[in-house]
């Protein structure tokens, strides 16, 4: 019965001593005399010695101390907050509007919990020289410090962690010691910066640039008022008077995003195109958690332009996830964009790149023939729209041949009949067909693990381009080069080319092809057809090309790619 009263006094906070805790009346007062007989024999001695010596020889336990902490998730601190013109980490102290440092604690529950003595020793390892530790303002360990350092704690701290690169990987092993230097507990803490995540489709649309142009007689203020109706507050008019009427804003950038659970950055990658708009990042985007990059120099080929690069919705190919989707560009046998721009997105990105045919565009872009939106009924949660040559020619012998076409008499035709008839563009679409279109839906169905059924053939025709060495461009404007504008607490809305294929030019719902694709679309969906002929159909682009748009995050990369980002 001993240890039991042994224990149950030290719980109660009962008096005890060495030889065995006294016992107590009702009263409360120790009784040592009856504790005494109890305890003797006829000797004096005490019955029990076994038992004695065992609670002489029992030491109090070690404290219970949590030593477990979260794993730290962060930016590559490298977007401009001070506006000084220099990344901020390549600063030698932090900015002091700087807010791009992801943070370590070591909880009060922890540090209460450690006796007298004990103190913290912190070790770095992994990119070292990509990554560096703050207490207090004051750097610790990582580049141009220490490896190593031992903290005294008295209260719960934090510790500020700055990455420098994308994907930066490394481990913080966090050792509690005793008072004379013995490792007593260690926890090992993972470090990672967010890869560079390049915008697909299904992320929520924030806002969406159009620039306002004027050529002579010809603009787009059409467009620009569809888009305001539909729209709002979403939708930005840039100045097209700043930039020399430059309308092609989806061909002078790419955007993307950086992303940690306390903080993002968004991303503008600042093409080589440099035309016009080039100017343009910098005066309407650049700034405090806007980051700017460029990849390559030289003369660009338009196979450097945003419109040929472009991004899948999330897919699984094969077992293998790609929660971003997949970076896609085309080229043309000899060129494609730039070698640092490549690099860029192989090392830094989980979006493994692959590639298309365009030599038989004129302008070459891969969003020229096909494009992807959202499908809310889709298991995927998306469809591929295609430009299809078949689907082109089974909605033409669908209508009247007498089917008057005055927007197409700049192309040579006046009636669908006349398109139609034309045994030559037939025979020319059915070669870039055959030689082009569906060899590239092969690629993006092995690539991208869809089948049929995640396909939308759309009706579309091609033909050839007078000055562009046999290439083509569109010849019912371009459809699937739409804009996907899906704003949070909106629907999904699609921005598209409006085909004129009618006779009369201000009444839409005359016209079969507008029908056609209406029929085509999923539930959920809805198409608004734009004016875009003049300024960019009739320059042999539509209305994706003349558009840009920021999305936000759909996924956490902490959360779902861990794995491929310590692959990187």
């Amino acid at each position: 019965m001993i240890p039991t009263l042994v224990l149950l006094l030290a719980c109660d906070g009962g008096p005890s001593f060495l030889g065995g805790p006294d016992e107590v009346d009702d009263s409360g007062v120790i009784d040592s005399a009856d504790t005494a007989d109890s305890d003797l024999d006829d000797s004096g001695d005490t019955t029990d010695t076994e038992d004695t010596e065992d609670t002489e020889d029992t030491e109090p336990p070690e404290p219970v101390v949590p030593w477990d902490f979260d794993d730290v998730f962060g930016l590559p601190n490298l977007d401009d907050d001070d506006s000084n013109g220099k990344p901020d980490y390549d600063q030698s102290a932090v900015p002091a509007a700087e807010n791009d440092l992801a943070s370590f604690v070591i909880p009060t529950a922890s540090v209460e919990a450690m006796p007298d003595g004990e103190s913290v020793k912190l070790l770095l390892s992994g990119d070292s020289d990509q990554i560096r530790i703050y207490k207090g303002g004051a750097q610790i360990l990582g580049q141009g410090s220490d490896s190593a350092t031992t903290l005294t704690l008295a209260r719960e701290v934090t510790l500020e962690v700055e990455f420098g690169t994308f994907g930066a990987q490394g481990a913080l092993k966090v050792q509690r010691l005793s008072a004379t230097g013995e490792v007593l507990d260690a926890a090992d803490v993972v470090l990672l910066s967010s890869p560079l995540m390049f915008n697909h489709h299904l992320q929520e649309a924030e806002e969406i640039w159009v620039v306002s142009t004027r050529y002579g007689a010809s603009n787009n203020d059409a467009m620009l008022q569809s888009f305001r109706d539909v729209l709002g507050s979403a939708f930005t008019e840039v100045d097209g008077n700043l930039y020399r009427q430059d309308p092609w804003i989806q061909d002078e950038i790419e955007l993307a995003n950086l992303d940690a659970p306390e903080h993002r950055v968004k991303v503008i990658l600042d093409l080589i195109r440099d035309r016009d708009l080039d100017d343009f990042p910098e005066d309407e985007v650049e700034g405090p958690d806007y980051l700017r990059l460029v990849y390559g120099s030289g003369r660009a080929t338009s196979q450097d332009y945003g419109g040929n690069l472009e991004i899948s919705p999330p897919v699984t190919v094969g077992g293998t996830e790609y929660p971003f989707g997949r970076f896609f560009y085309g080229d043309d046998g000899q060129l494609d964009p730039h070698d640092k721009l490549v690099e860029a997105v192989e090392d830094n990105t989980l979006q493994a790149p692959f590639t298309q045919s365009i030599k038989w565009l004129c302008v070459g872009h891969v969003d020229e023939y096909h494009t992807f939106i959202p499908d809310p009924t889709s298991s995927k949660g998306f469809k591929l729209v295609v430009a299809d040559v078949d689907a082109g020619y089974a909605f033409l012998e669908g209508l009247a041949g007498s089917t008057s076409l005055p927007k197409y008499r700049v192309h040579g035709y006046d009636s669908a009949a006349e398109i139609l008839n034309d045994n030559k563009l037939r025979a020319h679409n059915e070669d870039r067909r055959d030689d082009y279109i569906e060899p590239n839906v092969t690629i993006l169905k092995r690539e991208l693990g869809l089948t049929e059924a995640d396909i939308i053939r759309a009706p579309a025709l091609f033909e050839e381009v007078r000055g562009c060495m046999g290439t083509d461009a569109a010849l019912i404007p371009g459809t699937v080069n739409l804009t996907v504008a899906n704003v949070a607490g909106g629907g999904i809305d699609l921005m598209a080319p409006d085909p004129f294929f009618r006779a009369q030019e201000n009444n839409q719902s005359s016209d079969a092809f507008i029908t056609e694709w209406n029929s085509l679309m999923p539930s959920g969906v809805t198409t608004h057809f734009v004016d875009n002929w003049d300024i960019y159909h009739l320059a042999l682009g539509e209305v994706h090309c003349g558009t840009n748009v920021q999305r936000t995050p759909a996924e956490d990369w902490w959360d779902v790619a861990v794995d491929l980002v310590e692959d990187m």
